[in-house]
């Protein structure tokens, strides 16, 4: 039975090498990644949503040392508030939170062109009168959840960045 597991997982190795696989987030021993994240500045942004958008981006990737950064990452983040439901007294019942990251990417040296894209998530809510607390804790969980999903988005496309760049740089020199 142990050797019929071995055998399975030696040929999942050999398939998942052979394909190109090369994971993306990989820690080498010298601490680098695959993708060289410490070449990256990550520019502040702006309100409390914005420190916690960025704090979860910095967390993923880990902060580099801004001496050595050759990239910087701008990120603007607009959050807006939309009631969805209405009962018949005219109070909310479901409301929808917003959130757009937008977001630029070049090169320090200027010579390479501004890439510039954005992120968008929407996170939805339940508003009871009769049950304050829970409606209270959705209210402020909403922006929470959704600036999770906005990071992990944020980053797959800092990932993306960094490939093109590493496949354009070796043609610029």
């Amino acid at each position: 039975m142990f050797v019929k597991h071995a055998v399975i997982i030696v040929c999942l190795c050999l398939i998942l090498s052979g394909c190109g696989f090369r994971p993306q987030y990989l820690h080498s021993n010298g601490g680098q990644t695959t993708y060289d994240f410490n070449a990256v500045e990550i520019s502040i942004i702006k309100d409390r949503y914005g420190q916690v958008l960025r704090n979860s981006i910095t967390n993923f990737i880990g902060e580099g040392s801004h001496k050595k950064t050759k990239y910087i990452y701008e990120i603007q983040l607009d959050v807006s508030h939309r009631d969805l439901g209405f009962e018949k007294n005219l109070n909310t019942s479901r409301s929808e939170v917003v959130l757009l990251a937008s977001y630029n990417f070049w090169h320090k040296d200027a010579k390479h062109k501004n890439i510039h894209g954005y992120c968008r998530t929407s996170e939805y809510y339940s508003q009871s009168k009769t049950q304050i607390f829970q409606s209270i804790s959705a209210e402020k969980s909403a922006p929470l959840k959704g600036l999770e999903t906005l990071s992990r988005c944020l980053t797959d496309r800092l990932v993306i960045l960094l490939k093109t760049q590493q496949d354009i740089a070796p043609e610029n020199k």
